[in-house]
């Protein structure tokens, strides 16, 4: 892991004739190695939908030699930026950093209301593990596709922690504790606000490009708000308090 600490004053790489200002704002990288992330055989095979039965051996060798190939990857990354001029608007749930304004759902805005600043994260698998993924379904291998697929949202998941890890260390040396993370598109945030968190971030902030369509590129890319402050809490992700009653993932 590979951390760069800066203490700005102005976004770097801010378009060209457009300078956004910023207040005590402090951001951190972040390079990883797959084997930093910990991915274990048994998290993929849940992930896969392997949760009450065993895969049969040959998917277990697949699996084992997806994972041997992600070592070579070498593009997952992460960084976040502490914001600390925000405001709370509680009638609209609205959240203001800065100038920009975020409609960010009474869900989300419940477990943020507390903070006294805001972490913007963005973390990302790279490129390669969609790629490889795609090439294997495009030859016919499409369980092996299928399996990159899935190593890959975990990569992001387990970039992101890490890089949470960090904040929480940074945090709690000025007595300070952060919320979980929170992302557009869950629990009933607009995913088209991601215009909005990329326009507080440089140019190809973590290598990541923002579609028309609020999609991320690389695909296997998140993003989101970390609260931080004395009175917020970090619980472990439950469904109980997300209103999206579809969703696949849901237990409960």
């Amino acid at each position: 892991m590979s951390p760069t600490t800066l203490r700005l004053t102005a976004m770097p790489h801010a378009p060209e004739g457009k300078l956004i200002q910023f207040v005590d704002m402090v951001y951190k990288t972040f390079q990883f190695e797959f084997r930093q992330l910990g991915i274990t055989m048994s998290q993929v095979q849940n992930d896969m939908g392997y949760r009450e039965e065993a895969p049969d051996s040959s998917v277990i060798d697949l699996i084992s030699d997806v994972l041997k190939d992600c070592e070579t990857l070498n593009n997952i990354k992460a960084e976040y930026r502490i914001f600390r001029e925000i405001t709370f608007d509680s009638e609209l749930k609205r959240i203001r950093i800065e100038r920009t304004d975020f409609d960010i759902n009474k869900t989300v805005f419940a477990q943020l209301r507390k903070s006294e600043s805001i972490a913007i994260f963005l973390s990302t698998a790279g490129e390669d593990t969609a790629a490889r993924g795609r090439e294997a379904a495009n030859e016919g291998d499409l369980l092996r596709g299928f399996i990159y697929d899935v190593i890959g949202s975990e990569i992001v998941e387990a970039a992101g922690e890490l890089m949470h890890n960090d904040l929480d260390n940074r945090m709690a040396s000025e007595g300070m504790v952060t919320t979980n993370r929170f992302n557009p598109g869950y629990c009933g945030w607009d995913v088209t606000e991601q215009h909005k968190l990329f326009s507080l971030m440089a140019d190809n902030y973590c290598g990541i490009r923002l579609t028309e369509s609020a999609l991320m590129d690389p695909v296997k890319s998140g993003s989101g708000f970390i609260g931080i402050g004395k009175s917020v809490k970090r619980v472990p992700y439950t469904c109980s308090f997300c209103d999206m009653k579809n969703c696949f993932y849901r237990r409960g």
